[in-house]
C-alpha cells in the first residue's frame, strides 16, 4: 500500500513538470514542507488531481492545505474531502481553498467532513452562485439559501471570504451567526459588494452583532465594500477590531 502511494507521488511529480491543464495551459504546481506541515496544489488536470487526492497519505503531517485554481473542484468536492478526512481528518488546521469556483453548497460539504479545522479561506469564490438546473443557468442566491452557512462554519476560529461577490442583501445570515458565535475569532470579508446601494446598514448590523459582550470575536474586516460612505464606529468592546 505504502509503494503505491509513493509511485503515484513519483507519478504526480512528473506530471507537474511535463504536462500542462488543457483548460489554463498552466502546468501543475506542487510543494510540500514536511516541517512545516504545509502543502500547496494548484492549477493541473482532473486525472492529476485525482492522482493528487489518492496520494495525500504520502503527505504526512499535514497541518495547512492550500488549493488554488483547481475549476473544476466542485464536481470532485465530495471525493476530494473524503480523502482528505479519512488521510489527514485529526491534523488538518488551515484549509486555503481560494479561487476554485467553489459555491456555498461546495463549502458546506467540504465542513461536514473537516470538523477539526481551525482555519478556513473560501477568498474569490463566487459563493452566493448556484446551478440551477431547471433553467441551466447559474442565478444568484438570496441570503436565506446561503443561511445553511451559519452551522456549517461554527467550528471555526478563523473564516476569509474576501472578494466573494457578497452583498449587502446576502450577508443577513452572518450577523445572525454573529449574534450566536462562541468560537469565530477572526471574519474578514474584504473586496465584496456590501456596501453598495447604501448597504451601510448591512455593515452596521455585522458590526453590531460582532459588538456584544462575550463575542470572542476580534478582528471583523469589511474594507473596501463600495460604501459611499463608510459607517464610522468604535466598538464597546475593547478586544474587538473593526476595520471599515
Amino acid at each position: 500500500m505504502l509503494a503505491r502511494l509513493y509511485f503515484y507521488l513519483l507519478i504526480i511529480t512528473l506530471y507537474s513538470k511535463t504536462i500542462f491543464s488543457a483548460d489554463s495551459r498552466q502546468p501543475m504546481q506542487l510543494a510540500y514542507d514536511r516541517e512545516k506541515g504545509t502543502l500547496t496544489y494548484k492549477q493541473g488536470t482532473p486525472a492529476q488531481f485525482d492522482i493528487f487526492c489518492e496520494s495525500l497519505l504520502a503527505y504526512n503531517p499535514v497541518v495547512k492545505l492550500t488549493i488554488s485554481q483547481v475549476y473544476f473542484l466542485d464536481k470532485k468536492i465530495v471525493a476530494f474531502a473524503t480523502n482528505l478526512s479519512r488521510q489527514h481528518g485529526t491534523s488538518l488546521k488551515s484549509l486555503m481553498v481560494c479561487n476554485n469556483g467553489l459555491t456555498h453548497t461546495s463549502i458546506i460539504t467540504l465542513l461536514s467532513y473537516l470538523p477539526q479545522l481551525e482555519e478556513l479561506d473560501v477568498s474569490n469564490n463566487i459563493l452566493s452562485l448556484s446551478f440551477d438546473s431547471a433553467t441551466q443557468m447559474l442565478k444568484n442566491e438570496p441570503n436565506e439559501t446561503l443561511q445553511p452557512l451559519a452551522p456549517a462554519i461554527a467550528h471555526l476560529k478563523k473564516l476569509y471570504m474576501n472578494e466573494c461577490s457578497l452583498t449587502g442583501d446576502q450577508v443577513g445570515w452572518i450577523a445572525e451567526f454573529l449574534k450566536t458565535n462562541t468560537k469565530l475569532e477572526v471574519l474578514s470579508l474584504i473586496k465584496n459588494n456590501i456596501g453598495v446601494n447604501d448597504g451601510t446598514i448591512s455593515m452596521l448590523n455585522l458590526i453590531h452583532a460582532a459588538d456584544t459582550e462575550g463575542n470572542p470575536l476580534k478582528v471583523l474586516d469589511l474594507s473596501f465594500n463600495h460604501a459611499q460612505k463608510p459607517p464610522s464606529y468604535t466598538a464597546k468592546r475593547k478586544d474587538l477590531k473593526v476595520i471599515v
